[in-house]
């Protein structure tokens, strides 16, 4: 019989997966903490926004409090490097040991499976030019697709250069990884001139086997968790990951329990967590609200669903004109001021519309959370 647990229950859960419950570094935060936090959440997803500092170095300030930023370069870089960047569900900081997890998806991306669309039709009919750019990293690298001469972008953040669209190929498909970065542009470089050779030199994972250990890593950040939200953590397609869910849950390392209350709104819907997390955090006490504060940026748009789930309430997020609207959110039941959902947005989700009745805040690009529980 599937155990039940309450809502609260699986609120303490996912903020004590993510590492709200650790306790507070002593001194500075260092490299032993920034691991802590890696070893939780299994990645940081990378972003421009920048409103106080770029949006990846937020969320290590919400669970270790004030940190040196260099903390998170340093990881990222040079001969000490613990982090590498790729796309997990988006472009994101992973620890390297991750690499050999992810060769599977290279592989596809290098076949032109599984990336962008217009990009993989663009490699189809670039393969002399791809060739060209990746001989260049091998000459010149690490280098920015910028420094190739008589290839200008179109302006805007998605105008690629010809040569942009071949590093970035390249990058999907493993042959090229991230260097460094000057500002926010990426300088491309070989992987064995980036990434510790012990890293390089593991063996290659079946897919099959690669997608259970992505689970295991999806399973640990989340504590509980729908079966979309394990999948949608990595990215990983339904055809990939349902029968590796159903053995993890065969072999006793993910435990389907149901959620009482309002988390669950179909009924025999399957959340996974580990189950030594039961035990562990009934007695967490954390705030609802800090799992998703705003320094969270790095999941914001895709844990609305989510979030709207565990604190029991709906949201609705508008962007219109640079100004960020999502004064008020509301409880099942209830309806918008005005008692229609605003023209030219999409339930729960984003839109160009006003939300009438509401008052509007420009806030740039940064983002707040207001907490609208019992």
């Amino acid at each position: 019989m599937r155990e039940k647990i309450s809502n609260g229950l699986a609120r303490r859960i996912a903020l004590a997966a993510q590492g709200f419950a650790d306790a507070a570094p002593a001194g500075v935060p260092d490299r032993r903490h920034l691991a802590r936090v890696l070893s939780r959440t299994g990645l940081l997803q990378i972003d421009s926004v920048s409103a106080v500092v770029r949006a990846h170095y937020m969320p290590l300030y919400s669970r270790l409090g004030p940190y040196p930023l260099s903390l998170l370069d340093d990881a990222t870089g040079g001969r000490r490097r613990t982090l590498f960047e790729y796309w997990a569900h988006e472009a994101s900081f992973l620890p390297v040991e991750t690499w050999p997890l992810l060769r599977w998806r290279m592989e596809r991306a290098a076949r032109g499976e599984e990336i962008y669309s217009g990009l993989a039709k663009w490699g189809r009919s670039n393969e002399a030019l791809i060739e060209s750019i990746y001989r260049q990293v091998v000459e010149r690298g690490p280098i920015a697709s910028s420094d190739i001469e008589g290839h200008k972008g179109k302006g805007g953040w998605w105008g690629w250069s010809e040569a942009k669209h071949a590093f970035e190929w390249l990058f999907w498909a493993g042959r090229v990884t991230t260097a460094s970065r000057r500002g926010f542009e990426r300088l491309y470089d070989l992987p064995e001139r980036v990434l510790p050779r012990k890293i390089l030199d593991l063996p290659t994972p079946s897919p099959e086997d690669a997608h259970r250990e992505l689970l295991r890593i999806s399973t640990r950040a989340h504590g509980v968790a729908t079966y979309a939200c394990l999948r949608d953590y990595f990215r990983l397609a339904p055809a990939d990951t349902r029968a590796r869910i159903e053995e993890l849950v065969e072999e006793g390392e993910l435990l389907p329990v149901a959620v009482e209350e309002e988390i669950v709104e179909r009924a025999g819907e399957v959340v996974g967590q580990y189950r030594d997390l039961l035990g562990r955090h009934r007695s967490c006490s954390l705030s609802a609200i800090a799992a998703i504060r705003c320094s969270d940026f790095e999941r914001f748009w895709h844990i609305l669903v989510r979030v709207a789930r565990l604190l029991s309430i709906s949201r609705r997020v508008v962007l219109h004109a640079g100004t960020l609207i999502h004064m008020r959110g509301t409880r099942p039941g209830e309806t918008h001021p005005g008692g229609t959902r605003p023209r030219g947005t999409r339930p729960g989700g984003i839109g160009p519309g006003r939300m009438p009745g509401l008052r509007e805040r420009t806030i740039g690009r940064a983002m707040a959370l207001r907490k609208h529980t019992a």
